[in-house]
Parts: C-alpha cells; structure tokens; sequence
C-alpha cells in the first residue's frame, strides 16, 4: 500500500501538468488519438496517414484509458506509463521478498520508484516505460523458473508469451535485451543445460506467434512500409 501510494504521489499529478511540446509525445498521442477516433486498432496510423515509429502495446492502453475515461488528452495519454512503472515497483518489491525479505524489498522498490530516470519516464507518453515493464517481468519470470519458485507447468507458457509480447512495446528489442541478459546469465553461470530447456519448449511458439503475428498483419494491412519503417529504419539502422 505504501509503495501503491509513493507511486501515486510521484507520478499521478504529473500527468497533465504541462502540453505536450516536444517530438516524442505527440508522435505517440498522434497514433493514440487515431485509433480513438478512427476505431483503427490492429494498424493505427498518425494522423491518419503516416506510418508510426512504434508498435502499439502502449498505444493500445492509452487508447483503452481515453475510452474508460471518456477523454482523450496529456493525462490519459501518458496514464499507462505510470501504471507499468508502478507494476514494476511492485514486481521488484514481491520478487525481493522472495529472493531476500521484506525490508531489502521495499527498500529497492522505493528506490527503483525514485530513482530520476525511472520517475521522469513514468510521466512521459512514450513506449519506453511499457518496454521497461515488460523486460523487467520477463527477467523475473526466468529467474524465478531457473530457481524453481514458479512450479506450476503453465508459468513458462506465461513466460514465453511475455516475451512475444513484448516485441509490441518496441519491436525486436523486446526479446533481445531479455535474450542478452538470460544468455549471459547461462554463460556465466556455465549452465548449458538451460539452452536446450528454454529453447526447445514448445511455449516458443507462443512467443513467435505474438512477436510475429502483429507484423505480418501491419504488412498485410499497411504494406511494406511498416516494415521498413518500423523494423529498418528504427532498429536496424
């Protein structure tokens, strides 16, 4: 409750405190306020015309809060921002009582929520605290699977559906940074028995499934533009 509340304090009256002013917000609350109005959900364009820099998981909950809200401005916009950057405190705070005790929990969560990067992205109208959510519960979910805390033979399906979903938070980059980071664990680790286990499950499909299946509908619906723009130019180069 006291972390829920330090959240709500830091981020909540923040939210429309000022207009949007630089390139970054109104780019994603150009591709928000398209799908509000146009009912445009699957391939939500700017404006209506122009091709966005980003996938739609974040444009999916900011459009899914204007229609709760019944508003479509700065605060709904950035509103799933500081829920997910809440989500993640309170995933770090219930991930450390399982690794250490409450105390060391809260203590981290307080400091994850306070920490300048964090709190400044938790009020912004960009993919990036959706991203940051989605790794982060990723991460946790593999290491809790490697340690044996998460017993029931559906939670590895969770996991692999996570990371599918996370390429819609930012494109590729949503299976690669957990991919580098569990990769490197192993390596260090030296447990190569891990590799076959993880990537042999049959619960890759779901993470091909969502990971590809959103793409090859954009390109289906939007043509190669989504694919270039979206893939090309934002992650190659």
């Amino acid at each position: 409750i006291l972390l829920i509340l330090l959240c709500g304090v830091l981020y909540l009256p923040y939210l429309g405190s000022t207009p949007f002013f630089d390139k970054g917000e109104p780019r994603e609350a150009l591709t928000v306020q398209d799908i509000v109005q146009r009912g445009e959900w699957l391939v939500p364009l700017k404006r209506a015309t122009d091709i966005p820099s980003k996938p739609p998981l974040f444009h999916w909950s900011a459009a899914l809060t204007a229609s709760l809200t019944g508003r479509l401005d700065e605060a709904t916009i950035r509103f799933p921002s500081a829920l997910y950057a809440t989500l993640g405190v309170l995933t770090l705070y219930f991930f450390g009582q399982k690794l250490l005790d409450r105390q060391v929990a809260f203590l981290a969560a307080a400091i994850l929520a306070t920490t300048l990067v964090y709190a400044d992205q938790a009020v912004s109208a960009r993919v990036d605290m959706t991203l940051c959510f989605v790794v982060t519960l990723s991460l946790v979910l593999f290491y809790s699977l490697y340690r044996g805390f998460l017993t029931n033979p559906l939670w590895p399906y969770f996991f692999y559906a996570l990371l599918g979903i996370g390429t819609l938070a930012k494109g590729p980059l949503g299976i690669v940074l957990p991919a580098l980071v569990i990769g490197t664990f192993v390596a260090v680790k030296k447990r190569w028995d891990l590799i076959p286990k993880f990537c042999l499950h049959p619960g890759v499909f779901l993470t091909v499934l969502l990971g590809a299946g959103w793409y090859v509908a954009a390109v289906t619906r939007g043509g190669e533009g989504f694919f270039d723009r979206q893939i090309l130019q934002e992650n190659l180069s």
